[in-house]
Parts: structure tokens; C-alpha cells; sequence
């Protein structure tokens, strides 16, 4: 299912009561608690492969493939926060590009809601990042595959709104996947935003200054938090911290990027002054689109 006959089967789905595989009684197990073999929408679980505050992910098979399930958590009362769901469905099944993660439909039942995505073998940056297993030029030269991907959602109208190491994902081949859009907007279409004025959306560590202070954003938002990875890759911390206190989200608002005296000595000027570019304040004077970025990195790395 892609393209056109993915979408109207999207929103043919998500406004239908569609039955799954399961009696649907108040036994069924939680959202969060499915086990290997439970069977949804023709659908079988093979295990649990995360957990967030809005959803449950499942590694499923239909016959030979594999695909990832993200199941709903019904404790989400706020309708909104179902929209938000649905919509984040909705903008993946328009999107056609290997590096980004598709939904191929989404299924709704009296007990469950969930959407069927790709699967993709491999980890996350952060885990990566945890295991200290790459040098900070590789992990550099992974994020610089996300610009791409980045570019063609600007492209599209939609800006991510949550660039951060865990929602970015590196196949067991090498190749960088840019995952998670519960945070997307559309920015050319009127009505499909789900944020209330003045609301921040986003994880704290990774916004851009105008995502803290409730400005209306654009595609450079996501350029200032793929700032931030660059940074933290090839220095191993956050851009805006200090020694005495650590990070604090309200350093991003009143602190410039802080180099230690490591940092001065392992980077070179030019690599120093595309860091600051990326981690302007001003929006203006950031860059001001990914092939712009990606042409300065490919200079310095």
C-alpha cells in the first residue's frame, strides 16, 4: 500500500470501526503487555521493542515480512492527543524516501489502536552513542546522512519538531533512518496543527530557541537541533552547558555554545564557527537549509 491507495487507506481506517483478530473483551491484555503470538488485524507479535508515553512498539510478522507495530496507549484521554496519532500516520503515508520510516495502514478496534510501520534492523544513535562504539567522526558522518531525509521533509512542507539521537536509526547495514514524526507538522496546511498557541512541543534538550519561547517555527528549527547531534557528536556534550551546573534547557535561551578547552584543541576554527552557524539564536543569521549545512560539513570532515 503506498502512495494515494496507502492514504485513503489511512483515513478510510482510522475513521471506521475496523475489527481485529482478537475477541475484544475486557480480558484482552494492556497496550503495553502484548505477547509473542497475540495476533492483531493480521498481524502476529513476535516481542516488545520499546515503550514511550504515548505508544508501545511491537516487532510483527505478517506472513514472511516484518514490520513494526505502534499501539496506542488508551490512558491518552485528550482527543487531541489521538488526533496527534492519527496524523503522524497520515504524514508518514505520504512520504517516499529510503531514509525515512513509512506507515503502510492503521487499525482501530473498540480495544486497540495501532499503526503498521517499517521495521528497520539496526539501533538507535543514542544506543550507539551509549556504547561509545564509534569514533565522533563516524558518528558525525551519520548524522550528516540525515540531511537528506531532513530536506526532503522541508521540501514537503513538514518540519520534525524532535531531531534527538533516539529517533534516529542506523540499519545493521550502515545506513541512517530518521524515525518518529508524533511531533510533525505540516506547515503549509491550515488546520492540521494540533499545538496550542504559545504550547512547546519537543524534547527540552534538543529545541531550537524559538520552540522554547513559543515563536512560530519553520524548517530552521529542526537545523538548530541538528546543530545540537553535530555538536554533541563530535565534542561528546551538549552544546549549552557549563562545567559548574551541567545542561539546563534554559541555557539554550541565555548561554552560547561552550567549548572546553579539549573541544578548542581536537577542532578546528572552521569546524567551530559551522557549530556556532548552526547554533545562532537568530534564526537569520542559522543556516538556512540542509544542502547549505550538508555542503559545509562535507568541507570539514
Amino acid at each position: 500500500m503506498e502512495g494515494k491507495n496507502a492514504q485513503f487507506q489511512i483515513l478510510k481506517m482510522a475513521s471506521s470501526r475496523i475489527p481485529t483478530n482478537v475477541s475484544e473483551s475486557q480480558a484482552l491484555p494492556a497496550f503495553d503487555q502484548l505477547s509473542s503470538g497475540h495476533k492483531l488485524g493480521g498481524y502476529t507479535i513476535v516481542i516488545r521493542i520499546g515503550i514511550g508515553a504515548q505508544a508501545a512498539v511491537y516487532l510483527a510478522k505478517k506472513g514472511k515480512k516484518q514490520y513494526a507495530l505502534k499501539v496506542f496507549s488508551p490512558n491518552l484521554q485528550a482527543a487531541s492527543a489521538k488526533k496527534r496519532f492519527l496524523q503522524e500516520a497520515q504524514i508518514l503515508s505520504k512520504l517516499k524516501h529510503g531514509q525515512l520510516v513509512r506507515c503502510y495502514e492503521i487499525i482501530e478496534s473498540d480495544v486497540y489502536l495501532f499503526m503498521v510501520v517499517d521495521y528497520i534492523e539496526g539501533q538507535t544513535l543514542k544506543e550507539v552513542w551509549d556504547k561509545g562504539i564509534w569514533t565522533k567522526k563516524q558518528s558525525a558522518s551519520f548524522l550528516l546522512q540525515i540531511l537528506k531525509p531532513l530536506d526532503y521533509l522541508h521540501q514537503q512542507g513538514i518540519i520534525h519538531r524532535d531531531l534527538k539521537p533516539s529517533n534516529i536509526l542506523i540499519r545493521n547495514q550502515g545506513e541512517a533512518v530518521l524515525a518518529d514524526f508524533g511531533l510533525a507538522k505540516n506547515i503549509r496546511m491550515k488546520g492540521l496543527d494540533l499545538t496550542l498557541a504559545n504550547q512547546v512541543v519537543g524534547t527540552p534538550r534538543y529545541m531550537a530557541f524559538e520552540q522554547l519561547t513559543g515563536m512560530k517555527l519553520d524548517s530552521r528549527c529542526d537545523l538548530m537541533a541538528f546543530g545540537m547531534l553535530l555538536f554533541e557528536a563530535l565534542t561528546g556534550h551538549h552544546p549549552f552547558l557549563n562545567e559548574k551546573y551541567g545542561y539546563h534547557p534554559e541555557a539554550i535561551l541565555s548561554q552560547e555554545p561552550y567549548f572546553s578547552v579539549t573541544d578548542r584543541l581536537r577542532l578546528g576554527a572552521k569546524t567551530r564557527q559551522l557549530l556556532r552557524r548552526c547554533l545562532e539564536k537568530d534564526r537569520e543569521k542559522r543556516y538556512q537549509s540542509c544542502p547549505e549545512l550538508e555542503t559545509d560539513i562535507l568541507a570539514i570532515l
